[in-house]
């Protein structure tokens, strides 16, 4: 077969797929919503990294596909981490209606991502109670704090019902996800999301510190040379776990550039309406990741905002040791920062 027509048999299979990952990127997610009638809601487990039992149920006690969980760690590859529970037991509270919004994630970027991501449809459904399953094995049955702020910011103010054991509920309104890990934001959902106005102060240079983080136990050798580097050329230092989610988001509003190690509270920037002229510096926490592995989603939010993102990867830093996410590090010296971050 001559050359030309191999490289014409190729050309479609590419095709497809940079088409459906163009989709993605400027489409995003379906604004769809389902209603399910007679509806068992479980309270949610981990059973693995990648892996959760949760979910809606009918009276014979198959589950809804569309109350899974779904991610996306590349961005042509679904991950479906919603799975069955083994046995559905029968419901010992009842409930009239609910707009279905998945698992109660305490962690914050998780939270920010996942369990705000069905909340778009609050908007059309004001008066239906939110729904969301909690961990089986902590049985926390309360918000935070911080997720009552968070709600308060985007305006929700529907009765919120935590789901600790089997729950029947009449009318479940399921609203397909506005975001899905790393890369789908729907532009419908980005709309919901944004309700601060950035309003930049001249000159106003915002770093996120990690430093005063309660998971934070682990060695960072030469952080606080490297912070104390940063103030000395006019970055502020900001500690967001010190600081109510209105003050976070101010500091967020007024900076003309944000920076910081990648985490979940550079998320902040989807809150913003629109950010063009905003730039985000985030430095990779790990240096040796690359391509998918490198945490896509502050890039995917920026999109979305506007924003001019920059991801830097600090190869004279040595990793001393890993827990999950967490990481202890030896840092390169404070010139090597600012070198990356004072480039125009």
């Amino acid at each position: 077969m001559p050359t030309y027509l191999s490289k014409i048999y190729m050309v479609p299979i590419d095709l497809i797929g940079w088409f459906n990952y163009w989709k993605i990127v400027n489409f995003g997610p379906k604004s769809e919503v389902i209603v399910l009638k007679n509806r068992i809601v479980m309270p949610h487990r981990w059973t693995g990294p990648n892996s959760i039992r949760m979910g809606s149920y009918d009276s014979a006690g198959k589950m809804d596909a569309q109350t899974g969980l779904h991610r996306r760690y590349d961005p042509l590859r679904l991950y479906r981490l919603g799975i069955p529970h083994p046995e559905v037991h029968q419901p010992s509270d009842q409930f009239e209606r609910g707009i279905y919004a998945g698992p109660l994630l305490p962690a914050y970027g998780h939270f920010i991502l996942e369990s705000l991501a069905r909340l778009w449809a609050t908007a059309e459904y004001p008066d239906w109670p939110i729904i969301f399953s909690v961990d089986e094995r902590t049985n926390a049955a309360t918000l935070k704090p911080w997720m009552r702020e968070l709600l308060t910011v985007l305006g929700v103010l529907n009765p919120v019902i935590l789901i600790t054991r089997p729950t029947w509920i009449d009318q479940l309104l399921v609203p397909a996800p506005g975001y899905e890990i790393q890369y789908r934001f729907a532009k419908h959902h980005a709309s919901f999301l944004g309700r601060v106005e950035w309003r930049p102060t001249a000159g106003k240079k915002l770093w996120v510190s990690r430093a005063n983080l309660a998971t934070n136990a682990a060695s960072c050798d030469g952080r606080a040379e490297m912070e104390a580097a940063l103030l000395s050329d006019g970055w502020q230092i900001m500690h967001p776990q010190s600081l109510s989610i209105e003050e976070q988001l101010d500091h967020f509003a007024t900076a003309e550039r944000v920076a910081g190690e990648q985490g979940s509270a550079l998320h902040n920037i989807i809150f913003l309406r629109s950010a063009l002229g905003l730039r985000l510096d985030a430095f990779a926490r790990d240096p040796m990741l690359t391509g998918h592995r490198i945490n896509h989603n502050q890039a995917t939010i920026c999109t979305h905002r506007h924003v001019e993102y920059r991801l830097h990867r600090i190869t004279q830093e040595v990793v001393l040791s890993r827990n999950g996410a967490h990481m202890g590090k030896k840092y390169a010296q404070p010139d090597v920062y600012l070198s990356h971050l004072n480039n125009p």
